[in-house]
């Protein structure tokens, strides 16, 4: 066969390969038709400098998923493209649905084939979009929903994730595998009508398309304009964000109730993705904006699966949900060595100025009545956490560090940005929490 036949297919991937900074694609195959589309355009149109690898992930759904692996293989070495082969275990009880289960599992199962600054190819084309675009409009997304997939984004494992093919309608991509005799196999959970993507598919959007020729394009292009609008709004609220946000998570609530109702939900929205928490669905907001109101002493708090708010002290806090620690709670403790707490794993090294035997004691609760030895003097620990500002649910999520049943140090929770308080003639070095936030001194 030629191997000028589409020209305009393969213009737009050499286009997009001249685009990339890596000196390699990687392109992820599932054994279908239109993975085999993309992983045949780009190894034909691949400069000599480039490589193209395919991924393949076997989810282990389905019967044919052995069949669907032997595709990919049959045509990666037709082309001479080495196939990457993970297999993955799909979470069926996360109740989240069987399509989620399995987009997560491939992505972890992409974080550990690719590294930061790799580049993924994936072969979502037209109808894809317009099929993404009815499922969050049947879902009631907003606008960030609403723009559906984009073209480019950066991945969680640090790679970037490419669709090249999204202006490609399937039609064009069906006549491209046929042109060129394509080795691949359809998966049968296409068919299956129970999952809504295979509804729309195959009942709605040929009844849409039938009315309206140019459907998908236009799905699409709504897509294109809702997220040029998300990008504005993120712009917007990431600016403002910084004048009513003095860490991340806290808001400060006169600041949030100056703005009008449509963009306090903005910045709200925006507000968790910095810290990355679910967002609220459209109820829990909207109560959480009366909560806003609240006065006084109260801590209203409005919960969702994933995250809660509460308001207290003119300040909105948006954090994960909360743990106390137990009151009775209390383990040995050594300085240097990792502390298993019920709040995560604390890493600390605390030696005293003056030198001595590396210290050893226990790590508690807070129970009442203990005092810390602070500038000069002795200091009640409820005391200094009210003069913090320490919002009240937090203060059961400190840890006590004691020598000699002496309280020497307080470590505050792992979503606090403060600082452990020391006591007087103690030192703490390269202290944190095991979950990625950087050592304090």
């Amino acid at each position: 066969m030629s191997g000028y036949a589409y020209p305009e297919l393969q213009g737009m991937i050499r286009q997009a390969l001249k685009a990339l900074a890596s000196r390699q694609v990687f392109v992820g195959v599932s054994g279908g038709l239109d993975s085999a589309c993309l992983l045949h355009l780009a190894a034909r149109s691949c400069p000599p400098e480039m490589t193209v690898r395919a991924v393949h992930v076997n989810h282990q759904l389905h019967e044919d998923a052995g069949t669907l692996q032997q595709a990919c293989q049959i045509l990666c070495d037709a082309l001479s493209v080495p196939l990457d082969v993970m297999t993955v275990e799909v979470d069926r009880s996360s109740g989240r649905g069987i399509e989620a289960a399995a987009r997560e599992a491939r992505y972890q199962a992409f974080n550990e084939v690719m590294g930061a600054g790799d580049v993924l190819w994936l072969a979502h084309h037209l109808d894809d979009q317009a099929e993404t675009v009815l499922l969050r409009l049947l879902r009631g997304s907003g606008v960030d929903g609403l723009g559906a997939m984009a073209e480019k984004r950066d991945a969680a494992g640090g790679f970037r994730v490419e669709r090249p093919l999204l202006s490609v309608s399937r039609t064009q991509l069906e006549a491209y595998a046929c042109h060129h005799r394509l080795h691949f196999h359809d998966d049968p959970t296409n068919e299956d009508m129970s999952l809504d993507r295979n509804y729309l598919r195959h009942q709605v959007m040929p009844l849409l398309m039938a009315r309206w020729p140019q459907a998908a394009g236009a799905m699409a292009s709504s897509a294109h304009q809702a997220r040029e609008a998300s990008a504005l709004m993120a712009d917007w609220s990431g600016t403002f964000l910084e004048t009513i946000m003095p860490v991340p998570g806290v808001l400060d609530i006169a600041g949030l109730k100056a703005q009008e109702p449509a963009a306090r939900r903005v910045l709200i929205r925006s507000a968790l993705a910095r810290v990355k928490l679910p967002m609220p669905p459209r109820a829990r907001l909207e109560s959480l904006l009366e909560q806003l109101e609240a006065t006084g002493n109260a801590l209203p708090c409005v919960v969702w699966p994933g995250a809660e708010a509460r308001c207290w002290r003119g300040r909105l806090y948006l954090e994960a949900p909360a743990t106390s620690l137990p009151p009775d709670w209390c383990v040995e403790w050594t300085s240097g060595v990792a502390l298993d707490t019920p709040l995560g794993r604390w890493h600390g090294e605390l030696l005293p100025l003056l030198a001595g035997p590396v210290p050893q004691g226990q790590a508690s609760a807070r129970r009442g009545g203990e005092q810390l030895y602070l500038r000069g003097h002795h200091r009640r620990l409820k005391t200094l956490l009210q003069e913090a500002g320490v919002p009240p649910w937090q203060r059961t999520q400190c840890v006590v560090l004691s020598v000699a049943s002496r309280p020497v140090a307080l470590i505050f929770p792992p979503h606090s940005d403060r600082a452990p308080l020391v006591a007087d003639h103690w030192q703490l070095m390269q202290a944190g929490w095991s979950d990625g936030l950087p050592p304090q001194a």
